[in-house]
C-alpha cells in the first residue's frame, strides 16, 4: 500500500514540476505562480502547496529536474571506452540540448538574483563533471577546454547573443570532438615510454 502512495505522491509531484517547468519557459519563472501551476497541473492550490511550501521550492524541483535531466543525457552519450569519453559525451549532450527551447533568460536571471542557492544543485552537478575530467581524461586541460567551451555556448544561448550561426557551432562541435579523439589515441612515444 505505502508503494501505491508513494508512487502517486511522485506522480503528481512530476506533473506539478512539469506544469510549472512549462509555465516557466513560456513566461519566465518570476511570472508563475503556485495558483497557475495549480490550474495547469489540474490541483488545487491546496495540492500544490502538500508538495512545494514555497514557489521557491518549487523552482529548486525545476532545477533538481534539469541537472538530472542533463546526467541523463549526459550519461546516454557516454562511449563505454575511452579517456576522454566524458568531454565527448558532454558535447554530444550539447547537441540534443541546443534542439530543445530555451527560457526567457530575464525571469531566469529575476529569480536566481532572489534565490542564489537555487544553483547548488548546478554547482555540484559541474564540480563533478570537472572532477570527473580531471581524473579519467588522457589530457585534463584539453577536456576542461571542451567543458569551458561548451559553457560558453550555453552562456551565449542563455543570454540569447545568438553570435554563433548553427552551422558555425556544429563546426566547432566536430572540431571539439575531433581534437579528443585523437588526444585519446597513443602516439610511437606513448607506446615506447619515451
Amino acid at each position: 500500500m505505502s508503494k501505491t502512495i508513494t508512487s502517486s505522491k511522485m506522480k503528481t509531484r512530476n506533473r506539478i514540476i512539469a506544469a510549472a517547468r512549462d509555465l516557466a519557459a513560456e513566461r519566465g519563472p518570476r511570472h508563475i505562480s503556485i495558483a497557475e501551476v495549480a490550474v495547469r497541473a489540474g490541483l488545487s492550490k491546496g495540492g500544490v502547496l502538500y508538495h512545494f511550501h514555497t514557489k521557491a521550492e518549487m523552482l529548486a524541483a525545476i532545477v533538481s529536474f534539469h541537472v538530472e535531466k542533463t546526467a541523463e543525457r549526459i550519461e546516454h552519450h557516454m562511449p563505454e571506452a575511452g579517456q576522454n569519453r566524458l568531454a565527448q559525451a558532454l558535447i554530444a549532450a550539447h547537441r540534443d540540448e541546443r534542439q530543445e527551447p530555451t527560457p526567457a533568460s530575464s525571469g531566469i536571471f529575476a529569480v536566481l538574483a532572489e534565490h542564489s542557492n537555487l544553483l547548488d544543485p548546478v554547482r555540484r552537478h559541474q564540480q563533478a563533471i570537472l572532477d570527473t575530467l580531471q581524473r579519467e581524461s588522457n589530457d585534463p586541460e584539453l577536456a576542461m577546454i571542451v567543458l569551458l567551451a561548451l559553457e560558453g555556448m550555453r552562456a551565449f544561448s542563455l543570454f540569447e547573443f545568438d553570435i554563433l550561426a548553427p552551422e558555425t557551432e556544429e563546426a566547432l562541435l566536430d572540431r571539439m570532438n575531433d581534437l579528443l579523439t585523437s588526444a585519446s589515441i597513443p602516439t610511437c612515444d606513448d607506446l615506447s615510454g619515451t
